[in-house]
This record gives structure tokens, sequence and C-alpha cells, in this order.
């Protein structure tokens, strides 16, 4: 048994006949079984019983007479046990949503769990998303690069990038909120292109980087490209070493602050690489942006994380290929889309015979005897005819009426 555990030997409470255990101590641990099992007497009635009686006789007379005071359970041996408390299991609240993780409030716990402790993986390139600070940033930077490495700091050029919509005069700025270094298209104003150089030496930003190459900006006139794809502001130059990382921390503040909270480490050298940073909850490797875990996004009952579809019901209305064609050895002709052969829905079937005749689909074949392309036209539709699909999402339109809702 480990040392940090809690130690039982000899537990005699109730079903639990000389049971002897022991469970990890900061350690999440599930007591499970069949009813009648000895899981209460075990939890409640033995560790709950012990901890909480350990505990109110270390506390003085008169503290004790204010709590409930527990009976020693019939146990040989119970070591490294700390104070312990019980969640009342009672819960009378109910409604349409209840499931027995709410019931039982352990869905609360789960959700805090999963959004504190869990760990975002990108569904793109499954590797793991991370939001970045300008320390952590620093860390990773001067832990990656090795010692003696020269690099640059930069943040994307085309940021804050002010916009001219229109040549009549009108302008309006607009500030670059994607997560990818895109620049502005080819043609973009010059005029535009020079005021926002001007902005970044006003700024105190005097140094580009583009192409693997350093651009001194003495007046808007030293950028002579048309755009900032793929264009870089220069923050700082360094060297990798444990007594720069405060300096790159303020250079990383720099950046996020700049460049709208994106940043980059290009390294000097034959063997170049980059390093991206973002203070965005996003994959550095893709650009994909996540919703940072928090507990309401764990919860159906919020509508910020509950499904779109179903609204945190749990369940959806959808098309059962096998209710509506019971029967595949059928031709069209003789009813083989059941819900067609209402007299209500003649309409319908008068369609479908159009629709075949025009896409030579035989009237008098099975339905499994049809080609994928034919039955899959006359489940999901073509021009002009809606299918099977569309005839149920129309009376979904029509739930207001009674016969409509019990025919669904």
């Amino acid at each position: 048994m480990s040392e940090e555990a809690i130690k039982v030997r000899g537990a005699r409470v109730n079903n639990l006949k000389n049971v002897s255990f022991s469970i990890p101590i900061e350690k999440m641990t599930v007591v499970t079984g069949v009813s009648g099992s000895g899981k209460s007497s075990l939890a409640f009635d033995t560790i709950y019983a012990e901890g909480q009686r350990r505990y109110v006789e270390s506390l003085s007379a008169y503290a004790r007479q204010f709590l409930e005071r527990m009976d020693k359970p019939d146990v040989d041996e119970v070591l490294g046990i700390p104070p312990a408390i019980a969640i009342r299991q009672k819960n009378s609240t109910r409604n349409p949503r209840s499931t027995v993780g709410t019931q039982t409030e352990v869905y609360d716990y789960l959700r805090l769990l999963y959004a504190r402790v869990g760990t975002t993986i990108c569904r793109v390139c499954g590797r793991e998303v991370n939001k970045d600070s300008p320390e952590s940033a620093a860390q990773e930077t001067l832990g990656a690069l090795a010692e003696g490495a020269r690099f640059y700091v930069l943040f994307p050029a085309e940021a804050g990038l002010r916009v001219e919509m229109n040549g009549n005069g009108k302008a309006a700025t607009k500030r670059k909120k994607s997560s990818k270094a895109q620049g502005p298209t080819a043609a973009t104003d010059r005029r535009t292109v020079t005021a926002h150089v001007m902005s970044l030496m006003q700024r105190g930003f005097t140094r580009l980087f583009a192409g693997g190459e350093i651009i001194e900006l003495r007046s808007p006139d030293d950028f002579a490209r048309a755009n900032f794809e793929g264009v870089y502001v220069l923050v700082d130059r360094l060297v990798a070493r444990a007594d720069v990382r405060e300096r790159l921390v303020d250079s990383f503040e720099t950046c996020f602050t700049e460049g709208h909270g994106q940043a980059f480490v290009q390294t000097v050298g034959e063997e170049a690489r980059a390093l991206k940073f973002s203070e965005r909850f996003e994959c550095k490797y893709d650009g994909t942006v996540y919703a940072q875990p928090e507990p309401r996004l764990f919860s159906f009952n919020n509508p910020y994380g509950a499904c779109p579809t179903c609204q945190g019901f749990g369940n959806t209305i959808g098309l059962d290929l096998d209710l509506v064609i019971p029967n595949p050895q059928l031709s069209l002709g003789d009813g083989a889309v059941e819900p067609w052969t209402k007299p209500q829905y003649d309409w319908a079937r008068t369609e479908l015979r159009s629709f075949a005749r025009q896409e030579k689909i035989p009237l008098d074949a099975p339905f499994q005897e049809l080609s994928e392309q034919q039955r899959r036209a006359l489940v999901e539709g073509k021009t002009g005819f809606g299918g099977v699909r569309g005839f149920f999402d129309w009376l979904e339109t029509k739930k207001y009426k009674l016969h409509v809702r019990v025919f669904l």
C-alpha cells in the first residue's frame, strides 16, 4: 500500500466482511458496485464516519457539543485518514432536462474538472491548444533554442492597418482580426501603405523583416512593397541566454499589444526556424480558434454550451428511411414511399411520378433495385423536386397542426 493513502484493515460495517483496502490521497476515487454490495457502508459508514469522528475529537469540549458525534465504525485499523466531509445525496428539484449527473450534482464537478484540468486538442492537426502569455512565450523560446542562438522577435506588420474603403474621400478604419498573418491584397492603395509605415515609425518601429532580410525605415519610401503580406515588424534582436529573459518578456508584451495578440520568433542562421505565439486560444500550427474551456461550455443547460441542433435536450427529429420506406421490395408505383400513400398527400405522389418520368426512374421496379444515384435523388431531391427529406422539412413548418404532430 502507498504511504500517501488512506489504509483500512478489517472493516466489518454492515455488508463489509473483514475488508482491507487503501485509497490514494489527492486523487479522484469512484466506488461502484451493485445494490447492496456495501458502497455506502465503505464510503459513509467507515471512511467518512472515522474521519469525522477523529476531527470532532480533536476539538475542544465546548466546540464538540455543537457538532454531530459519529459512532466508531467496526474496523481493526484506519491509518492516514484526513478530516472528511460528505455531500447530501438528496435533490428534489426535477425538470425535463434532469439527468443522473444533474440530480446527483456530479455533473457540476465534472464541468469544473474538464474546464480547469482538461486539455484542448486541435481537431485539425491533433496537437495541444494553449493560450500564450509574455512569460510563457519567453520560457518556451529560451527552452526551444540552443544557448547562444540569435533570433528576432516580431509581430505582423499588417496589424492595425488602415484600409481605404474607396476613392471618393470616404475612409474607414479596419483592424485586422484574422489569426493568420495575411496581408491585404496587392490592390491596396499606395497611400494607405505609406500611411501605415509612417504610423509604425511614429510608434518607434524602424525595422521590418521580410523574406529573411531586414528593411531599415528612415522614411516611408524605404518600404517599396505594394502590401504587407509576409512582412513583420522587428521588435528586438536577441541571443538565447538566461539573462535576457526579462527583456524577452518585455518584447513579447510589445508584440502582443501591437500585433493584436500575435508574436513570432525567427532564428538567424543556416537552419532558420520560426515559432508562433498567440494570446488567443488557438492552435499555433494551423490557426484554428477555439472557445476557451470554462464550466458553462460543458453545460447543456447553458446556451453557450448546449448543442445548437437539439438545444441541450439530447434528442433530434431525423429521417428514418426504414420507417419511410418500410418495404423496399415495393415499387414507387405500388407505394414504396409509405407517407405518400395517404390520401391527403396525393399531390406529393403526383410530383413523384412527374419527377420519375423526367429523370427516367422506373415506377414499376422495386425500390431496392434502383441505382444508388436514383435512390439518392428520390430521398434528397433535385431541382424542382424536394424529395422525401424536403417533404418532411415542409411538415416541420406545419407542426402547429395537431394531425401533423400525430403523423410525425
